[in-house]
């Protein structure tokens, strides 16, 4: 689609702190409509594992606001 639209593609990594992406997730489950299986645990254990992605922007997305993430992107 870039490519046909004489785009360009932009890598974007997606960031928050631990403890918000914790809070986020423990929300997510206390509505009880949340498919995923993450667990705060899990989320730790795969930001310990996250690979360096040298060549993607990374995105503060820590903000209250999506527009927020939207605007630095």
């Amino acid at each position: 689609m870039a490519r046909s639209t004489a785009s360009d593609l932009l890598q974007l990594r997606c960031e928050a702190p631990p403890g918000v992406a914790a809070a986020r997730i423990d929300t997510r489950v206390a509505g009880g409509e949340d498919a995923s299986d993450a667990t705060p645990a899990i989320a730790a254990a795969m930001a310990r594992r996250f690979d360096p992605w040298p060549d993607a922007a990374t995105i503060d997305t820590a903000g209250p606001l999506p527009a927020q993430s939207l605007d630095l992107a």
